[in-house]
């Protein structure tokens, strides 16, 4: 599966995933393949995203803001990722290294370098599996609460909250997951996908794929 060049990895982009890019070609090959294999992944476990009109394809830009590494567009349907984060040989190592940085804080749930690639198609996953579906809303909303009850967080500040209670919702799943469902959702189907989920995601997981009596 893996492309051995950049016209490759694009082509399968279009024609397997049914994705399209404003700069594929900008993607260093490291990432474009990446990008592939996450992407397919994805929709073998929680269905195909495009064919479901919940992901549409994914924007190279210069344009997020200050310590955003990754957007998903709930009107466009594209996951953004910016330029300079993607185009270098180092550029993996890189992704690594910021993943480390936020597990060791609890601020994400994974130390892997694909963690923001998969956190943004969890954004895709949400509005494919729970849009439709107040009822598994309803129950995913419920553990967050509890959960946030749990870490003793009554109100999600990004950098208000202690720093142990931070850390303690890392334990759990990761800080960032707490401020609301849908990163909930995010960072659930990001550690899901790392191999090896705590129960936490898991939980949310069997939610998401549940198709009857939620």
């Amino acid at each position: 599966m893996l492309a051995k060049t950049k016209k490759e990895a694009q082509n399968y982009f279009i024609e397997n995933l049914g994705l399209m890019s404003n700069d594929y070609m900008t993607m260093h090959l490291d990432i474009a393949n990446m990008v592939n294999c996450e992407v397919k992944a994805i929709y073998d476990i929680f269905g195909n995203l495009n064919a479901g009109g919940h992901l549409k394809g994914f924007q190279i830009t210069t344009r997020l803001l200050p310590g955003e590494v990754a957007r998903y567009s709930s009107s466009s349907k594209e996951i953004s990722l910016r330029k300079e984060d993607v185009m270098y040989g180092t550029s993996m190592i890189k992704m690594g290294t910021d993943a480390q940085k936020n597990l060791d804080i609890g601020f994400w749930s994974t130390n892997k370098p694909e963690h923001a690639v998969r956190h943004e198609l969890g954004h895709a996953v949400w509005y494919l599996l729970t849009e439709a579906n107040a009822a598994k809303r309803n129950k995913i909303s419920a553990l967050r609460n509890q959960w946030l009850k749990d870490c003793g967080i009554d109100v999600w500040y990004l950098d208000r909250n202690t720093k142990e209670q931070k850390l303690t919702a890392g334990k759990l799943i990761s800080y960032y997951a707490l401020r609301n469902d849908k990163e909930l959702i995010a960072e659930s189907v990001a550690e899901y996908m790392a191999g090896n989920p705590r129960e936490t995601a898991k939980k949310i997981v069997e939610l998401l794929l549940k198709t009857e009596g939620v």
